[in-house]
């Protein structure tokens, strides 16, 4: 994940050119991966799968059993066998008091019923890894496209600023021109007018600001900093030809591979149950009614056991329409994931010549702004001119620096959607 960081603040949009101190991406990334509930969730089912196989894996390990007893009885039973003309032996059949303790120790030779759960148990963890690189990814676009409306918003609200900048020289314009009485008063109110317009503008660019950082905040924990970036040329370039291969590597994907994989494996574990299972056993009894036994007494030996009822059949059955299941969510799964990466590049398409249209009608109407300027200082244009350039020229300035926002963000996503990973690459 470090590489990600580091290829995230280099490529394509986000790999910009801060105007203040740093733009700090990377921060936020780590914040919103501790902070995302979605993939938190998603890695404790990973760790709930990985100690299912631990579970799985006990059932054909060998086993431990320790039991005792005790039992007062009525009347103790004690046998007196002669020996000899004169010698006898008591052996006790049941004592008054009756102690008995048994040890016992299983080995499973052939159980493979509980191979197959185990192997199955692997590959439900392997799902459960897969989803929640997956939900990374998402958490990481999330992060991204709320960092970069930070962005946008705050150039937003700069270029209101340069507005009302730009308002109130054509105030001091209009001002001038009156007291040379070249202007009427109409003029100057036109510009008074103009300069409350912009204030509107820089509270609304502030709303939007201060909503966007709140929702930054929510998602990392973290407060944004003044953080600028630049779109680079290169980011105007439109995307290669779509590779769907890629898409097949997508995490998702391989989690409901999987899926059908371990669905497959617990069918086929339902199977080996009808097969007999062989143990191996040591046991050990010691009692204070022993007969005409020792009070000790060991014993090993091999057992086989097969048990047919009406649950094993019905197993399969459940099995079987599970794995079925399986593989139709995964087809399911396998398409979307191909739409969503078709769309993802169409967007990002779109959005390159968007942003570019963008930028070409900003110029155009920086252009149309200075020539009305001109005229109007050279008395061959009116004041109207200017107001109406200046607001052409804000309007073509918010429209290319959201442009270029929704560019970065597609840009991500189409990454994301193809390599599922904001660093290009497939994880």
């Amino acid at each position: 994940m470090r590489s990600l960081i580091h290829a995230v603040v280099m490529w394509t949009a986000l790999s910009s050119v801060p105007c203040s101190a740093q733009a700090p991406l990377e921060v936020f990334l780590e914040a919103g991966r501790a902070r995302a509930l979605d993939l938190r969730e998603a890695e404790l089912n990973r760790e709930l799968a990985r100690s299912q196989i631990d579970e799985a894996r006990a059932r054909w390990l060998p086993s431990f059993t320790a039991s005792g007893g005790y039992t007062r009885n009525e009347v103790d039973v004690v046998v007196t066998i002669p020996t000899g003309a004169t010698t006898s032996t008591q052996a006790t059949i049941t004592p008054l008091d009756q102690a008995d303790l048994t040890l016992q120790a299983n080995v499973p030779l052939v159980d493979v019923g509980a191979w197959l759960t185990f192997s199955a148990s692997e590959a439900t963890a392997d799902a459960a890894g897969h989803r929640a690189r997956a939900a990374e990814g998402e958490t990481d676009l999330a992060v991204a496209t709320a960092y970069h409306q930070v962005v946008a918003t705050r150039a937003l609200r700069d270029a209101a600023v340069r507005a009302r900048e730009a308002a109130e020289a054509n105030l001091a314009r209009a001002r001038a021109r009156q007291e040379a009485q070249l202007a009427s008063e109409l003029e100057v109110a036109r510009a008074e007018a103009e300069v409350a317009r912009t204030d509107q503008q820089i509270a609304d660019a502030e709303l939007q600001v201060s909503l966007a950082e709140r929702n930054l905040e929510v998602l990392t924990g973290l407060a944004p900093g003044p953080e600028r970036v630049t779109l680079r040329e290169d980011a105007l370039e439109e995307p290669e030809a779509l590779d769907l291969a890629l898409v097949h590597e997508l995490a998702e994907l391989r989690a409901s591979d999987e899926d059908v994989e371990a669905a497959r494996r617990a069918r086929d574990a339902s199977w080996a149950a009808l097969a007999p299972t062989i143990s191996a056993f040591a046991r050990e009894r010691i009692t204070n009614a022993s007969g005409f036994g020792p009070s000790a007494i060991w014993a090993v030996g091999v057992q086989a056991s097969f048990t047919l009822d009406f649950l094993r059949p019905a197993q399969i059955g459940t099995r079987e329409r599970q794995l079925e299941l399986a593989e139709l969510r995964r087809e399911r799964t396998s398409e979307a994931a191909r739409t969503r990466a078709i769309e993802a590049r169409a967007r990002l398409v779109s959005a390159v010549a968007r942003a570019r249209a963008t930028r070409a009608q900003e110029r155009s109407a920086r252009r149309a702004r200075d020539v009305a300027v001109s005229r109007l200082e050279s008395q061959l244009g009116t004041q109207l001119d200017v107001l109406t350039a200046e607001r052409d020229l804000v309007q073509a300035e918010g429209s290319r620096i959201q442009s270029e926002g929704d560019l970065a963000v597609a840009r991500l996503a189409y990454l994301v959607r193809t390599t599922g990973s904001i660093a290009g690459g497939a994880r």
